[in-house]
């Protein structure tokens, strides 16, 4: 659906999380966060990767105009595994991000308005939002994203996560078996630190992650 995009107004200074409220999460990678005024860079400490936000608050909306990943381009080749795993977790931990600042600045709804790049890397979570649509605007073609901030949201995407985090190591665990640069990885790779062996070089990540495992397809029964 293809629908014009009007000027909003009320446009309000975010009100972004600490950077340490992700910490002591049990998740395969570990993150620091850099936050601005209406910014927050989510970086991916073993992997170099990083996912750049752009928000702000209108009325009762969280409207997310930047969602930019940059990757490392060699760890798909060292690791397709690893890469998607990656991927998939430092999307997923934006995401609790985004409902931290949210909640924070008592929004109702998350909306992005993304262009069609950095839209690619939500692809593989459409199911996860209420609405989703094409629209014109000054600046080109750009895809929203829709999302209420609900109890019943923030449940669903809570349980979800900490599956998707359990998964991810189940599966990581049974790939390095053929595949030695995880074993490594989960064996003896110090926590925090770059991975060996890559240059760090941003690169457009492909719209289709390779999931490692699916996102769930729906949070209604």
């Amino acid at each position: 659906m293809n629908t014009p995009l009007k000027n909003s107004q009320d446009k309000r200074p975010i009100t972004t999380p600490k950077a340490s409220f992700i910490s002591g999460q049990s998740t395969v990678f570990s993150y620091t966060v850099k936050k601005g005024l209406s910014t927050v860079v989510l970086s991916q400490q073993e992997t170099g990767f990083s996912l750049s936000m752009k928000m702000e608050q209108l009325e009762g909306t969280l409207r997310v105009t930047k969602f930019t990943l940059a990757r490392n381009a060699q760890l798909k080749y060292l690791s397709q595994n690893l890469n998607n795993a990656a991927l998939l977790e430092i999307v997923v931990q934006a995401l609790v991000i985004l409902f931290a600042c949210a909640e924070q600045c008592y929004a109702c709804e998350i909306l992005f308005m993304l262009s069609q790049a950095d839209a690619t890397h939500l692809t593989d979570f459409e199911s996860f939002f209420d609405a989703t649509a094409s629209l014109d605007t000054r600046e080109g073609s750009k895809s929203s994203f829709t999302v209420y901030n609900t109890p019943e949201t923030r449940e669903f995407l809570e349980e979800k996560v900490e599956t998707i985090k359990t998964r991810l190591k189940q599966e990581l665990w049974q790939a390095q078996r053929e595949d030695r640069y995880i074993k490594d990885f989960l064996q003896n790779h110090p926590r925090g630190m770059l991975l060996p062996c890559v240059t760090l070089k941003t690169e457009d990540v492909n719209p289709s992650m390779g999931n490692v495992i699916p996102f769930p397809q729906s949070r209604r029964k």
